[in-house]
């Protein structure tokens, strides 16, 4: 009976341990893509002249670009 448990019981545990941190890398790779989504959607619609979207295959980057010329603020001290 012992060798049974050892034959069945450790590799099933071995297995489901598996199929826990397989769902939980399923589950964080599902809310880190709607974040991304989110992202997208909050930024892009609002700053649709100023942004651009690098993409490479790791991973995506957005920049939005600032125009600020020193010589229109009335603060700088010439």
């Amino acid at each position: 009976m012992e060798k049974l448990v050892y034959l069945f019981g450790i590799p099933a545990l071995v297995m489901y341990g598996g199929y826990l941190i397989y769902k939980k890398n399923v589950a964080e790779a599902e809310s880190r893509a709607e974040r991304v989504i989110k992202t997208e959607e909050k930024y892009l619609t609002k700053h649709k002249e100023n942004i651009m979207k690098l993409q490479s295959f790791n991973k995506k980057v957005f920049a939005i670009g600032v125009y600020d010329d020193i010589l229109d603020d009335p603060d700088f001290v010439k």
